[in-house]
């Protein structure tokens, strides 16, 4: 049931990427991460995405890197945007259910 999912993930920062990684690890089998912030590096995170290997890169983008790493069954879309009202339908409405993790 889970395998037939679509999962959008928006921010894909600490919260989002604890988010994404359960989303995986469920075994989802569409992953939307939805992010437009750039990677840093942050020592203290509980669950490294980011390492020095991607910094600077698209949040979204890093993520979907790591998830498609390890789980090869698990479709993954990046959507390097910021969210608005005028793109948050058309993206919404692709998936099934949508986790907010935005921090604003």
């Amino acid at each position: 049931m889970l395998k037939e999912a679509r999962i959008l993930v928006i921010g894909a920062g600490e919260m989002g990427r604890a988010a994404i990684m359960h989303v995986a690890d469920a075994g989802v089998g569409v992953i939307g991460i939805a992010d437009y912030a750039r990677t840093e590096i942050d020592e203290d995170a509980p669950d490294r995405i980011y390492t020095s290997g991607n910094f600077n890169k698209f949040k979204a983008q890093s993520a979907a890197e790591q998830i498609r790493e390890k789980y090869d069954e698990c479709v993954v879309n990046c959507h390097n945007i910021s969210i608005t009202r005028l793109n948050i339908v058309p993206l919404v409405s692709s998936y099934d259910i949508v986790v907010d993790c935005s921090d604003n």
